[in-house]
């Protein structure tokens, strides 16, 4: 028993072999991860979604404003409108390319897709500005055939007239320049009066409009109105101010135009009357409604 005892002891004293130290398994990047794969990600964030709205946003800001600065300076030289038009547009140009290009980020376009994005959307904002920019034909005036019902003095619409230009008066805004002497400039007006009213029937009407494009700037071209059969009153002074010179019943193809005044209310009597003055309508004017 005892020598069991010594075996043992003996065997379990014995120095076995050294074991190696304690050491984690190596650690290999998985497969599908590259090295530094969140540096790149953050990289590629960053271009798509702040480099690509900001080149965006000066790239169509630039050409809105270009466009909307020196367009109307081209389509239109009579008109000052350019700076004004470009400091707004110009603005609005900026925020809409940054709002286009963090959408192309957003959506994960290649460089190459939102490079011939880019290209593409930079010439379309020039040219449509720019088209925003032409103005539209003018109301010059109007051709009407018209079968003459009644002629009368100026006289009897002197007191509506008058009523009516009080109330444009009271309700006038604190910047329009009123022109003291107005009332009593009505009976002036009456005694240098060198015309008639006319209560006519508006068989057919023409409106005419001049061109301002650069391509048809000066040319007028005569559209047809649409129910154009009324009753009107227009202010005719072309036979003079005889009644007997505008007789009832006749069929006249006259032009009709507006004269504008600069004081306010008018020194004009057509235009204190609220009336458009007719004429006997050019051989030029009767041309352009047969085209």
């Amino acid at each position: 028993m005892r020598v069991r005892t010594a075996t043992r002891r003996w065997v379990a004293s014995r120095p076995g072999p050294s074991l190696p130290p304690h050491r984690a398994p190596p650690r290999f990047p998985r497969v599908h991860e590259a090295p530094h794969s969140h540096a790149h990600v953050t990289s590629e964030t960053r271009e798509r979604l702040l480099v690509t709205p900001i080149l965006w946003a000066v790239v169509l800001g630039g050409a809105a404003f270009v466009s909307s600065f020196f367009g109307p300076m081209l389509v239109t030289p009579e008109s000052n409108l350019g700076p004004i038009v470009g400091l707004v547009l110009g603005p609005l140009g900026v925020l809409v390319g940054f709002a286009l290009g963090f959408l192309a980020g957003l959506l994960g376009l290649k460089v190459r897709t939102r490079n011939a994005c880019l290209a593409v959307l930079a010439p379309v904002t020039l040219v449509g500005v720019l088209f925003l920019m032409i103005p539209e034909p003018s109301w010059t005036g109007a051709l009407v055939e018209v079968e003459v019902t009644s002629c009368s003095e100026p006289a009897a619409l002197v007191h509506d007239a008058t009523e009516r230009w009080e109330g444009y008066v009271e309700r006038a805004e604190p910047w329009r320049i009123v022109r003291p002497d107005w009332r009593s400039s009505a009976d002036s007006m009456l005694a240098s009066c060198d015309g008639v009213i006319l209560e006519v029937r508006v068989l057919r009407r023409w409106d005419l409009f001049r061109g301002r494009a650069p391509w048809n700037r000066g040319t007028v071209t005569a559209k047809p109105a649409v129910n154009s059969v009324r009753f009107e009153t227009y202010f005719a002074r072309y036979r003079g101010p005889s009644l007997e010179k505008y007789p009832v019943g006749a069929r006249e193809l006259y032009s009709e135009t507006w004269e504008a005044a600069n004081p306010w209310p008018p020194e004009a009597l057509p235009t204190y009357l609220g009336l458009h003055v007719v004429s006997p309508a050019t051989e030029t004017q009767r041309a352009w409604i047969r085209e």
